[in-house]
């Protein structure tokens, strides 16, 4: 578990998942268009929280950033 991962901490993560560790991490993005390379295809979820409602989630995608649930 990692709050506000970084660039940087990506390279790392990437490693921990390819040898079989399920990582929960944050990073700050408000829409799926902002998502760029490192943390794409890192992840087999990406959630969206709400800005104004702490907790709930928004949206949330798959791997391949295609919508599965919307709020």
């Amino acid at each position: 578990v990692t709050d506000e991962l970084s660039e940087n901490d990506c390279k790392y993560v990437k490693r921990a998942v390819v040898s079989g560790v399920k990582v929960i991490a944050s990073a700050h993005f408000e829409k799926v268009e902002e998502l760029y390379s490192p943390y794409l295809g890192l992840f087999e979820k990406y959630l969206f929280l709400d800005k104004n409602e702490i907790g709930k989630i928004r949206k949330i995608y798959d791997v391949d950033l295609r919508e599965v649930y919307s709020c």
